[in-house]
């Protein structure tokens, strides 16, 4: 109370907001708006739900996002219009040591660099599908148009900075696919897609200056599946589904003076697998021809236990030089994929899945479960990962866990945690006495 001050006096602010208004039974509208004045605040004080989910798109740890977005949907029709803009709270830190950097000067921790950061204004999606089939087969019209801003180009936060890419994309894109079952039970889903591009990137580095750019993919091929299901007792059964997947498609001729702004995070696991296309964008795409084997299995019990699981493979007839070679797609046979889920008792769901070149060499394995009982709930995970598509040769290696254990009927303990096993050190680790909200 008596002591002597220090420093200079200074206020901290931060804004947590969100809006969801219904304008009808199709429309919607609404925003969020996230912003703090001080890096370190969420730090320093004890704020709930920060990061939560406040608008169409995730927040992700230690970002800010602030978005204003309208979405229209219907039984055959969807579009939405967004703008998303970023604050970074992280601070750079050195890939494969984790260690902070630091301003030699003032040691203050250097923190990732808002102006390279996007800004997106406008973001359109929509989707269509005509209510009558077209040979036999559903049509499904698709649209996308973005507009990306970067003032300055992600670099060593020691270097000059440098002036960012702007890029516009606009894309339209249509999809039939039929479905045909023999009588032996053999499903045949023969499938065309096709897509047009046109970009505009401006303030390309080495003096690249502003291109206009076009270009189209077309895509055809065929799903083959053969589920076989027997049935045991009384309401349990097991299904056997072997699928091949054929997609054949012009082969892979990427500009590079296309930013690659929405396929940064992409490998082969058991969600896209099957896809004609793996690229979770528009930026990349599949070329050449390619076969995608697997079987999915299903016992369940019928009294509340059940097991899921997925094996399977892509293989190509040339080398695809668009993916890079973390991303197991890049050369003519892929790693084997598998995954699991199992819910042996009520409240509790184990999974697991992990791609591997031989039963020897996993390249990634991820095991986790998820609970959920009266007076408890929450998850704990695994992941361990050879090769880092955002730092190629630095590998990864965590656990998390968090949850809640209520002591009494509304009071307990909350925790949450992430160890970095490769660097032996706490990332994140909190732990509280709650109340439950009433």
């Amino acid at each position: 109370r008596n002591g002597d001050r220090f420093g200079e006096q200074t206020s901290r602010s931060y804004v947590l907001a969100d809006g969801h208004f219904q304008i009808n039974d199709k429309w919607r509208w609404g925003f969020s708006a996230e912003r703090v004045s001080d890096d370190t605040l969420f730090d320093r004080y004890d704020i709930e739900d920060v990061y939560a989910r406040r608008g169409l798109f995730d927040d992700d740890r230690r970002r800010l996002t602030s978005q204003l977005f309208a979405e229209r949907q219907d039984d055959r029709s969807y579009v939405s219009i967004s703008t998303v803009a970023f604050q970074s709270l992280r601070p750079w830190s050195d890939p494969v040591t984790g260690a902070v950097f630091r301003n030699p000067v003032t040691d203050e921790v250097i923190r990732e660099n808002d102006a390279a950061l996007p800004i997106v204004a406008p973001l359109i999606e929509a989707r269509w599908t005509p209510d009558t089939q077209i040979f036999g087969g559903r049509v499904r019209l698709v649209g996308s148009a973005v507009a990306i801003t970067r003032d300055e180009a992600f670099l060593n936060p020691f270097l000059p900075p440098v002036e960012g890419v702007d890029s516009r994309r606009a894309s339209g894109q249509v999809d039939w696919r039929a479905s045909y079952t023999t009588q032996g039970g053999v499903r045949f889903e023969p499938f065309l897609f096709a897509r047009g591009d046109a970009y505009s990137v401006s303030d390309l580095p080495g003096g690249g200056g502003d291109v206009s750019i076009t270009r189209g993919v077309a895509t055809a091929g065929v799903d083959v599946r053969y589920p076989l299901i027997n049935s045991f007792g009384e309401s349990g059964h097991i299904v056997l589904e072997p699928i091949a997947q054929l997609a054949i498609s012009p082969d892979s001729d990427l500009d590079p003076r296309i930013p690659n702004e929405d396929s940064l995070v992409l490998s082969l696991d058991e969600t896209n697998l099957f896809r004609p296309n793996k690229s979770p964008g528009f930026d990349l795409y599949e070329g050449g021809a390619r076969l995608n084997l697997g079987a999915r299995t299903t016992f369940d019990w019928g009294d509340g236990r059940w097991v899921r699981t997925l094996i399977g493979r892509s293989y190509r007839s040339d080398p695809e030089n668009a993916y890079g070679p973390g991303t197991s797609l890049a050369d003519t046979e892929s790693d084997w994929i598998l995954a699991v889920e199992a819910q042996p008792i009520e409240g509790i769901t184990a999974w697991g899945r992990a791609r591997f070149a031989d039963i020897a060499d996993f390249r990634r394995t991820e095991v986790g479960v998820n609970w959920d009982f009266s007076r408890t709930r929450g998850y704990a995970r695994y992941f361990k990962d050879e090769f880092n598509p955002l730092v190629p040769g630095v590998r990864r290696e965590d656990f998390e866990a968090a949850g809640e254990v209520f002591v009494t009927r509304n009071w307990g303990v909350v925790f949450d945690g992430t160890r970095d096993l490769e660097k032996n050190l706490w990332r994140r680790s909190e732990i509280e006495i709650g109340r439950a909200h009433v």
